[in-house]
């Protein structure tokens, strides 16, 4: 993210003293321009549309601090409805933030929490992380031997295709119909793509035949949930490095009643 962010601050009043606390030195002094009632409200406004129409309105970002006195605030509750809301249409980031030894609510439950109850400057840290939408990976290393050495593709394939098919026929099981599924994740780190070169050899890996898809929510920022290779893409690398012939085990399967039957 790379405009300043704004962010919206729920919390019960009777945790007001640590809510500021957040606001001023997590918030506003990093860079987050954060809705906070006590310095938005004034003496006649109304609560309704400061809050509503505002503050839930322009927020990138809408934090809710929970405690024991928080998850039993109706008023809470009813910017939490709103900011649900937002997110479901793509608006809002919802961050619970865990600041006492209290269950999140069920409406949270599927959303990832910050947890400050147990270890307040981790939390803190993984607050701006998440408002800035940043992330902490370890640095990713050197190509494998044999995909620096594979300088031409392989029946046509783009680069990408080639080193992601070279890396399944490699790490994979190759038995007819029982070949191993990776997820989208776990073939960024074999090649070391980034999501958008794993996604876009994936889908030519697709068109071609050579894997088998299964998408499902949840896989962002890649968008394809589990990869397995299909049995051509063995036949297609046989040339390229592998110690068996794919062959063999077509041969086999033609004698082998079990092949027939997972076939």
């Amino acid at each position: 993210m790379n405009k300043q962010p704004k962010a919206f601050l729920s919390y019960s009043h009777s945790d007001r003293e640590i809510a500021e606390r957040i606001a001023t030195t997590t918030l506003r002094r990093n860079g987050i321009d954060v809705w906070f009632d006590k310095w938005e409200i004034l003496p006649g406004d109304s609560l309704i549309r400061k809050i509503f129409e505002e503050g839930l309105a322009g927020a990138d970002a809408f934090i809710v601090l929970l405690s024991q006195e928080s998850v039993q605030s109706r008023w809470l509750q009813e910017e939490l409805d709103a900011a649900l809301i937002k997110r479901i249409e793509g608006v809002t980031r919802v961050i619970p933030v865990r600041i006492g030894n209290v269950q999140v609510p069920i409406p949270l439950r599927p959303l990832r929490w910050v947890d400050m109850n147990e270890n307040y400057e981790a939390g803190l840290r993984e607050l701006q992380m998440a408002i800035f939408q940043t992330h902490e990976r370890p640095p990713v290393g050197q190509l494998p031997d044999f995909i620096k050495r594979e300088t031409v593709s392989v029946g046509g394939l783009s680069r990408i295709a080639t080193s992601l098919g070279l890396s399944l026929v490699h790490t994979g099981k190759h038995d007819i119909g029982n070949e191993e599924s990776f997820t989208a994740v776990e073939l960024s780190e074999k090649p070391g793509f980034s999501p958008e070169e794993t996604d876009d050899a994936i889908d030519e890996l697709e068109k071609h035949g050579l894997v088998e898809t299964v998408n499902y929510f949840g896989t962002a920022p890649f968008s394809h949930g589990h990869v397995t290779p299909t049995y051509a893409l063995f036949l297609q690398f046989r040339a390229h490095g592998l110690d068996y012939d794919p062959e063999d085990d077509i041969n086999g399967c033609s004698i082998s009643s079990s092949c027939t039957e997972r076939s």
